[in-house]
């Protein structure tokens, strides 16, 4: 996560609310990690009343959301998951 607003738009931004980009980036990071852990629950609880093909289908897809979730709680705690920054070639 950047701890400085990007210098292109800052300012900009800054004279016009009078605020900080930095709030943005935490709610955006808020809604990257917690969406994919209620969109897996909402998943499971519909799959509960379809047929079990969509049931199948609606269980692997919130175990991937749930998978999901938890690896952007980890990098958010500060985790290193590796990914472009890290590894480049």
């Amino acid at each position: 996560m950047h701890t400085r607003p990007d210098r292109s738009g800052a300012r900009w931004f800054e004279g016009r609310r009078g605020g900080s980009t930095l709030a943005h980036v935490t709610t955006r990071s808020r809604v990257r990690c917690y969406s994919p852990l209620l969109i897996g629950a909402i998943c499971l609880g519909v799959a509960g009343s379809v047929s079990p093909i969509v049931a199948y289908v609606l269980t692997i897809s919130a175990f991937v959301l749930f998978f999901e979730g938890g690896l952007a709680l980890y990098e958010r705690a500060g985790g290193r998951t590796g990914g472009m920054k890290d590894f480049r070639q």
